[in-house]
């Protein structure tokens, strides 16, 4: 269960994500809880993009807490979503993160409001040092349309693939199981 949204994604000038990621597009996204804690309790929060690249492209992100493991928070705008692992583009290693534009608590009611307002959503690629690039912003808006689910195993861009191998063999494995039980009904 999450809150279903649309944003338009604009790439930002010299972002490093150019030439991936079109210049500007209206993508899916969900917001929700990890482990569904009720109403505003805190909850590791997850943000899914779904960017309509050739191929299309899933970013499925949470928020995370010191050296990106995932943390609750109380607030969606409250901290750091992150990729957790990171990806490889272009042949550098980099990890993908976002924040949330506007201290809302982390129920579904309170987003959806949020959503009503419109809020943005900033994209940044970090390498292994330095400060987060900005990347790409994302302006919020509710959305009726449904995404039952995300798969970043299978929508990934060549130039931008999730790393470290190993880690991702296990990770396709989990999805894969994950399509069959879906097409199993």
């Amino acid at each position: 269960m999450g809150v279903n949204l649309i944003g338009r994604w604009s790439t930002c000038p010299g972002s490093p994500l150019e030439g991936v990621f079109p210049d500007a597009a209206d993508v899916l996204v969900r917001m929700s809880k990890g482990a569904g804690t009720p109403g505003a309790w805190p909850d590791v929060l997850g943000l899914a993009v779904r960017v309509p690249a050739e191929p299309p492209v899933d970013l499925l992100l949470s928020t995370v807490g010191p050296f990106r493991v995932p943390w609750p928070r109380k607030g969606w705008g409250r901290g750091r979503y992150d990729a957790i692992l990171p990806y490889r583009l272009r042949g550098r290693l980099v990890w993908i993160s976002a924040r949330v534009e506007g201290d809302v608590e982390s129920s579904h009611v309170a987003l959806r409001e949020h959503a009503r307002r419109g809020f943005r959503v900033l994209i940044a690629v970090s390498g292994w040092f330095g400060a987060p690039k900005p990347a790409a912003l994302l302006a919020m808006q509710p959305s009726a349309e449904e995404v039952d689910w995300f798969d970043p195993m299978r929508h990934h861009h060549p130039d931008l693939r999730p790393v470290p191998r190993l880690v991702t063999a296990i990770r396709e494995r989990a999805y894969a199981a994950s399509r069959r039980g879906r097409e199993a009904g």
